[in-house]
């Protein structure tokens, strides 16, 4: 059986050299990873269009091989288009936070005109707030959306690689609180990011140009000592990056030490990097994973999509860190329900389909037992018509297992019961046949001829005519009646 995903999200993390893409699907309690893709590309920055070309072809194979085009995009840039800064700022609740951080931000950004801004606040102490602020220029991240748009695709958010992956340490660490490090690497350079108390106290980003790292990145033809050469030449500067922003961390001691260090990217160099690492530090060094069940068809590797596995996450689940860089006006206007909500939704549409069900069921039952006692009172009055009794029997035991009639002939029962109504005490029928619209009835009756005005009186009934003559016999006037149903009344 084919799983059903109340919820689709998309994760795109654009990197200097290279582009991520995951793709997430949300059942009722859990999230799959529905499809993955990495490729490399050169400055998708507008300046060269075959590069341009490049991305949108390998996004739309992507696409088209998952049938999907999600409503919920989260795209990341490359992480050198940020500017970040942190700052402490005093105030009594967030509402009142926002109020006066626009005025903070100027004394942050040498820029903030023409760039869009996001921030994340964290309470450190009592009305005291820790921010983590980034700020981007509007024209690169308008013609991310423009490409976007061109694959039908409408970005729900644009996000930051730091955040993202800081969200992901959260969710993985036993030990939130403590001082830790992220280290990721990409093809063309290295982001250091520094957390204490789940916050981010520092994090920047610093181009390497190392045509072996270039290299070594996703080449799997490479030998094994290959890459533990590679990653020998890069500790040295992962280890200076590492003291770079811990003397740039405010908050961070001097004789704090870094408790983890986690490390997201780094492609195929990323096992002998995490070991190198940890020789040359002393620190524990752990690879930044998420447990999430991932199609059989599928070559998920935290080692090149782990960012974009956390922008993906961040339109399905709640994180700590949930920012958006575009502007509410800007964001897509989605129908889109929570799981919860589509739960109530259904459970509503069950009880009223329930409740209608047992309305009806009801009403069948009230007709059925109105028609029995209108029967057995018939019967009680008509024994001295042994013939005609013997046709009220055949009718009782139909009436009797008119709970399994059809049900496409459900119009009978009521038709039935009228006739009970209306009828009078010396009229009984010996036959009643219905088709479509059209019924005609077999019977006695001691004055035959008041039959016609009784019938036609009903609302049930139209064109009520006498189907040939009256016979005058010993039970009575035997008769032969035709009318139409009402098409209104059925």
């Amino acid at each position: 059986m084919k799983p059903i995903y109340l919820e689709k999200s998309l994760g795109i993390d654009i990197r200097e050299t290279c582009v991520a893409l995951v793709l997430l699907g949300k059942k009722i309690r859990k999230t799959d990873i529905l499809g993955v893709h990495w490729f490399p590309v050169r400055k998708l920055d507008g300046s060269d269009p075959k590069e341009e070309q490049t991305f949108l072809t390998e996004c739309n194979r992507f696409l088209m091989k998952h049938n999907v085009w999600p409503e919920q995009t989260v795209v990341s840039l490359p992480r050198q288009h940020f500017t970040f800064q942190t700052f402490d700022l005093p105030a009594p609740d967030l509402k009142t936070l926002d109020s006066v951080l626009s005025f903070e931000i100027e004394r942050h950004f040498t820029s903030i005109e023409g760039s869009y801004f996001s921030r994340h606040a964290v309470l450190k102490s009592e009305n005291i707030y820790h921010i983590s602020a980034i700020a981007i220029r509007k024209e690169r991240v308008n013609y991310v959306c423009t490409l976007l748009e061109k694959l039908n695709l409408k970005a729900s958010a644009v996000g930051f690689s730091g955040f993202a992956n800081t969200n992901l340490v959260h969710k993985t660490s036993s030990n939130p609180k403590e001082v830790c490090a992220i280290v990721d690497i990409d093809p063309h350079g290295i982001e250091t990011t520094v957390l204490k108390n789940g916050a981010i106290e520092f994090s920047r980003y610093r181009q390497l140009n190392n045509s072996e790292l270039e290299n070594g990145y996703a080449n799997s033809k490479l030998p094994p000592q290959k890459y533990d050469s590679i990653a020998d030449e890069l500790v040295s500067t992962i280890i200076e990056e590492l003291q770079n922003v811990l003397s740039l961390s405010k908050n961070v001691e001097s004789s704090e030490p870094i408790e983890t260090i986690w490390l997201a990217g780094s492609g195929l160099l990323a096992d002998s990097l995490a070991k190198k690492i940890e020789q040359s530090t002393k620190t524990t060094v752990q690879k930044i994973e998420y447990n999430i069940t991932t199609l059989q068809d599928e070559e998920y590797s935290s080692a090149f999509q782990i960012t974009a596995l956390g922008l993906a996450l961040q339109e399905l689940e709640e994180l700590p860190i949930a920012t958006n860089l575009l502007h509410s006006k800007e964001k897509p206007k989605t129908t889109r329900a929570k799981a919860k909500s589509t739960l109530i939704l259904a459970g509503l549409c069950l009880l009223i389909l329930g409740f209608l069900w047992g309305n009806q069921m009801m009403y069948n039952k009230e007709t059925l037992a109105g028609l029995d006692k209108q029967l057995k009172e018939i019967k009680s009055r008509a024994g001295a018509f042994e013939k005609v009794d013997l046709e009220f029997n055949d009718l009782e035991r139909i009436a009797q297992t008119l709970n399994a009639v059809d049900s496409a002939n459900p119009e009978k029962l009521p038709v039935l019961l009228e006739l009970t109504k209306i009828l009078p005490p010396d009229t009984w029928l010996q036959s009643i046949k219905i088709n479509k619209n059209e019924m005609e009835m077999r019977g006695y009756s001691s004055v035959a001829s008041k039959l016609i005005p009784i019938i036609e009186s009903s609302p049930l009934f139209e064109s009520t005519v006498f189907s040939g003559t009256i016979i005058s016999e010993a039970n009575g006037e035997k008769f032969t009646i035709k009318t139409k149903l009402n098409p209104a009344t059925q």
